[in-house]
């Protein structure tokens, strides 16, 4: 996302289902980090809340993730080989074959 104050809250409902939300957050609210485990409480409104599957958002992350390392493969193999990607490539990898 582009704009710094929103966010989004992913909330563990159960074993199959997950609360997402896209959060505005006030100006006040700092952090350097892009993974918050605590409440936020400076959120100033939800703009956005839909239960979703785990399973249908691991598959659309995925999906997403291939089309990304497929993506330089065809313009620039060279890239494939930063430690950027390697990194993303062996994350992917873990996830794939836990799915």
């Amino acid at each position: 996302m582009d704009e710094v104050l929103l966010w989004l809250e992913i909330l563990d409902l159960d074993d199959n289902v997950l609360e997402v939300s896209l959060l505005s957050v006030d100006q006040a609210f700092t952090s350097n980090r892009y993974l918050v485990t605590e409440q936020i409480n400076q959120v100033t409104k939800c703009l956005w809340k839909e239960e979703l599957k785990k399973q249908e958002l691991i598959d659309e992350i995925l999906l997403k993730t291939e089309n990304l390392v497929n993506y330089p493969e065809t313009v620039n193999p060279v890239i494939l080989n930063s430690r950027s990607m390697q990194g993303l490539l062996k994350r992917y990898d873990i996830v794939k074959s836990i799915k």
